[in-house]
């Protein structure tokens, strides 16, 4: 899908399996349709599941005012090697670019809050096709204004950010890191 804004009306609206955006471009997801300062609620736990998964060709994508808890992951924005035997969208061939997350709240991930890139960028993970690629990398990141909260790994992980304008502040972070 492209050139789609989500927005809530009239309250909260509560999701248990979220968004999935696979290949997706110029998206926003935007809590801010009705007075309450979080217009989207997603929380509900199974085993691996994420709260908003931004994957594949994606690019041009915005996720405000959102509250998401109980989940693994709160964010995941990236195309892991073993899922795919699709070269193009390993490095060089492909950047997941321009993905801007702010003014969210995360509490009880468990795995991380913001899983952002792979943290695999080495080459050293197959993918299934007795291949061993450099994973996709990402460009123009923005994660600002956020309160994470309550992470069994880290609460924001960013990994393969190496071109255009890759940035993380202003974010209040705490009780993260519980593994082991």
């Amino acid at each position: 899908i492209h050139d789609v804004t989500f927005i809530n009306e009239g309250g909260v609206v509560k999701l248990q399996n979220g968004f999935n955006f696979n290949s997706c471009y110029n998206i926003r997801v935007t809590g801010t349709g009705s007075k309450e300062n979080y217009g989207f609620e997603i929380s509900g736990h199974t085993p691996g599941d994420v709260a908003i998964d931004i994957n594949g060709k994606s690019k041009k994508i915005t996720c405000n005012n959102i509250y998401m808890h109980d989940k693994t992951y709160g964010f995941w924005v990236k195309q892991e090697v073993a899922n795919t035997c699709d070269l193009s969208l390993y490095y060089p061939n492909w950047y997941m670019d321009s993905i801007t997350i702010y003014n969210c709240k995360i509490k009880r991930m468990n795995q991380e809050g913001m899983y952002l890139g792979s943290s695999g960028q080495n080459a050293d993970r197959p993918n299934g096709c007795s291949q061993y690629p450099y994973p996709m990398r990402l460009s123009n990141i923005s994660v600002h204004d956020n309160i994470v909260d309550s992470t069994v790994r880290s609460g924001i992980m960013l990994c393969g950010a190496d071109k255009g304008k890759n940035e993380i502040y202003k974010n209040k972070i705490t009780r993260c890191g519980y593994e082991n």
